[in-house]
């Protein structure tokens, strides 16, 4: 299972993955991060309720989840 976080002080989502044992084509981490970057610059500035940020951060996880892939020589299990 891989864990991330996504928010203000988060670590950008490839670091995360690529810390985990996962990767990203580079289209699809720039478009996943600049989403990411979005959701948390309308919701820090009061534009959207948590509620809808939460549904926005879900939906992008379920991204990462179809376009992460796995390191190639990766020595850790999980």
């Amino acid at each position: 299972m891989v864990h991330l976080a996504l928010g203000a002080m988060a670590d950008p989502v490839i670091d995360q993955l690529e810390a985990q044992g996962y990767t990203l084509q580079e289209d699809d981490a720039t478009r996943i991060q600049k989403l990411a970057d979005a959701v948390t610059l309308v919701n820090v500035h009061g534009l959207i309720p948590d509620s809808i940020c939460r549904t926005a951060r879900r939906h992008i996880l379920d991204d990462v989840g179809r376009c992460a892939q796995r390191l190639e020589n990766n020595d850790q299990e999980g």
